[in-house]
């Protein structure tokens, strides 16, 4: 895997993992984490800026997530990103590797794992402007 900090949601999607139990790692991988971790002195605000430094410029469903993810899960003082960053995401393709774990088609076509999904970014995004 490429470990580059520059346009590489793949990784940085490796980092956010480590918030929570999620994507399995290389052993490379772990330590590029640890690494960032400790650049960051272990304060989980700048390690979730590294994320979305990580991302880069890429447009994507995925970049799109993590950055809404990360800025939701950073401190309210960044609520303004926050909010750019759920707006831009809600209103694009979502990240399907996000809820693809619970999809069940309802009968009208929605994927009721979508709609939980799209219902979490709308609280944070309630939180976030409960926050300005």
């Amino acid at each position: 895997m490429n470990l580059s900090r520059n346009n590489n949601p793949e990784f940085a999607e490796k980092l956010m993992s480590t918030f929570f139990a999620g994507t399995p790692m290389s052993g490379e991988e772990k330590n590029e984490c640890e690494k960032i971790w400790n650049e960051c002195n272990n304060d989980r605000s700048e390690v979730l800026k590294k994320v979305v430094d990580i991302c880069g410029d890429i447009n994507s469903s995925q970049t799109r997530y993590l950055k809404a993810i990360a800025w939701s899960f950073n401190s309210t003082k960044y609520a303004q990103e926050r909010i750019d960053a759920i707006n831009q995401y809600l209103s694009n393709e979502l990240y399907f590797n996000a809820f693809k774990d619970n999809v069940i088609t309802l009968d009208h076509g929605i994927k009721k794992g979508e709609k939980f999904h799209r219902a979490i970014f709308l609280q944070y995004l309630a939180t976030a402007y409960n926050s300005i």
